[in-house]
């Protein structure tokens, strides 16, 4: 496994943090959210890195975490990453390395292993958000509207070390 560890401060103020997953050759949504809540990060959670690539360019001024999905094979980006954020500790995946559409286990126990608060991870394309055993778990769901669901993206916020989260649907 591979990690890189990222510490950001940004003192009294709160962070806003967008999570995006599974874009599948489609920014339109995520770049339409990212102008809409402007974040202080985004996080993107893997399958199709050359979007984020893009969505870099457009937001060059936002910082950008991202992981390799399933789908990105034949790129160079790690398949998970550990970042320290306003002293929260993320764990950040696309999730396929951990079996995660036959339950969470796997993930659970890397989790707990690695002593994070928080959890992100995609693949399933279905949002999830839990606490389990101190750690949230989060799953933003998919930024492309499929034929079964509509387009999903997270909003993280940390204020005063206190976690927030809001899983936005788009019709």
């Amino acid at each position: 496994m591979l990690y890189t560890i990222i510490t950001n401060n940004i003192g009294d103020k709160s962070l806003k943090i967008i999570v995006i997953s599974d874009t599948h050759n489609s920014t339109e949504i995520a770049t339409s959210a990212i102008q809409q809540n402007k974040p202080d990060r985004i996080i993107f959670l893997g399958d199709v890195l050359s979007d984020i690539y893009k969505i870099e360019e457009i937001y060059p001024d936002i910082p950008v975490s991202k992981v390799a999905g399933n789908c990105d094979i034949y790129e160079d980006e790690p398949k998970e990453i550990i970042l320290n954020i306003e002293g929260k500790t993320f764990l950040i995946c696309h999730g396929d390395s951990y079996n995660v559409k036959n339950g969470l286990f796997h993930l659970k126990n890397a989790a707990e292993d690695n002593y994070v608060d928080i959890c992100l991870f995609g693949h399933t394309h279905k949002p999830l958000f839990e606490l389990n055993n101190g750690i949230y778990f989060l799953n933003p769901g998919s930024c492309k509207k499929t034929y079964t669901n509509n387009a999903t993206y997270a909003i993280i916020e940390i204020d005063d070390k206190e976690i927030n989260c809001n899983i936005i649907e788009v019709n």
